[in-house]
């Protein structure tokens, strides 16, 4: 939601998108091209004679979430707004920025207010970049919870304004990182996916894969319901879900992620070409209790990095290699649970003996996983024979009739 259509608001609105300046530089800044001569100290003193007026609306201190909604009523009551509080809540409603603009005397910053009022009232706040203009963020019973000053009034978590901010920016990738890193501390643990899986030689788990399509077989059911996929995986018995989110080769998303999630209790995994933290925030955000690192895609720093922040954010890592060399890289980089795929990504062949030479390198505190290229019964009993306790099957499980039945059969 942009400010009121004015060139300094739209210049205001540019400041903040491609300068990140601070609330009270960029609010000056739009005050200033009215009034050249307005200095900060006399901007804030007015600010501040605005928001001690406010104040005396409020009946006493306030210290929690409530206060931030009785600082929006305050404002309200202020800018003698008498009206229906749901007109305000209209986002095209200018009403309350307008009103107190005319009141000082110069444009103002409605976050700019919000804060001033908001601290002299003791709580705890700051302005955060949004597109547009600033929320105020507050901290309250451990959680951060924001408000926006200009639109609905309403408070919001981290996630609600990553939602917001991934509309307003028309969806391009799109969530803002700061709201990410707070949302996701705002999640639940993740389940372990390696204590889902078995060491070697232990019992038969299979980590059954949503998958609609694939570079090397084309289009293998482009309407699948990754939702009820997952639950029919998991009902079968299934370790855990393997969600494809890549969309131009895969014809996945983060939804069929954030979707599986909400029907199944087992780890998921979200399987992407993963290259920076930002993918394990939106993972989490959406769900993953997992991520696929694929050594052939990442430098030897780039795969630590990424190790590294999986351990932070709590994200198991499946650490996927092809051959011997990539095998050394993922135990250096400290991987502890190890995909062997069997398909060569250059030709796409796939050979079931990559599994069968490549598993026995591993450590026996590492577990493995044999990937592509499961298809029957037979093919998981001769991976098993070799040492491969844990399977990743995907296409054979969306093409069967019935792919419990199968999924049965695997780990049988």
């Amino acid at each position: 939601m942009e400010l009121a259509e004015t060139p300094a608001r739209r210049r205001f609105a540019t400041l903040i998108a491609r300068e990140e300046i601070p609330l009270v530089e960029a609010a000056l800044a739009i005050a200033g091209e009215e009034y050249p001569h307005l200095t900060e100290q006399d901007y804030l003193a007015r600010i501040e004679e605005l928001a001690a007026s406010a104040r005396r609306r409020l009946p006493e201190r306030r210290t929690s979430a409530d206060g931030l909604r009785a600082v929006r009523q305050a404002l309200f009551e202020e800018a003698g707004f008498r009206g229906n509080e749901a007109d305000y809540y209209d986002p095209r409603n200018s009403f309350l920025n307008e009103v107190l603009d005319r009141k000082l005397g110069i444009p103002i910053s409605l976050s700019v207010l919000f804060l001033a009022v908001a601290r002299q009232v003791g709580l705890e706040v700051e302005g955060v970049p949004f597109p547009g203009h600033f929320l105020v963020k507050h901290r309250a019973a451990g959680r951060e919870l924001f408000i926006d000053p200009y639109r609905g009034g309403e408070l919001l978590t981290a996630a609600d304004c990553a939602e917001r901010y991934r509309a307003l920016t028309h969806g391009k990738g799109a969530f803002d990182p700061r709201f990410l890193e707070a949302a996701v501390r705002d999640l639940p643990p993740p389940r372990s996916l390696f204590d889902a899986l078995s060491f070697r030689g232990g019992p038969a788990r299979v980590i059954a894969e949503v998958k609609r399509a694939s570079p090397s077989a084309g289009s293998i059911d482009a309407g699948l319901d990754a939702a009820a996929q997952a639950l029919r995986y998991a009902e079968a018995g299934a370790a855990a879900v393997s969600i494809l989110t890549d969309g131009p080769f895969f014809g996945g998303s983060l939804a069929d992620l954030a979707a599986a999630r909400r029907a199944v209790e087992v780890p998921l995994l979200r399987k992407d070409f993963i290259l920076d933290r930002y993918q394990l925030l939106e993972a989490r955000l959406a769900g993953a209790d997992a991520a696929l690192l694929i050594v052939a895609a990442l430098s030897e720093d780039g795969l630590l990095h990424l190790l590294e922040a999986c351990g932070a954010l709590g994200l198991s890592a499946l650490v996927e290699v092809h051959d011997e060399p990539e095998v050394g890289a993922a135990l250096e980089a400290g991987a502890r649970i190890v995909g062997v795929n069997n398909r060569d990504l250059r030709t796409f062949k796939v050979d079931l003996a990559t599994s069968e030479r490549l598993l026995p390198l591993l450590p026996e505190r590492v577990k493995g996983v044999s990937e592509s290229g499961i298809r029957t019964a037979e093919d998981a009993r001769r991976l098993r024979a070799s040492g491969a306790a844990n399977l990743l099957v995907g296409e054979a499980l969306v093409r069967a009739p019935d792919p419990g039945r199968l999924l049965r059969e695997l780990v049988a």
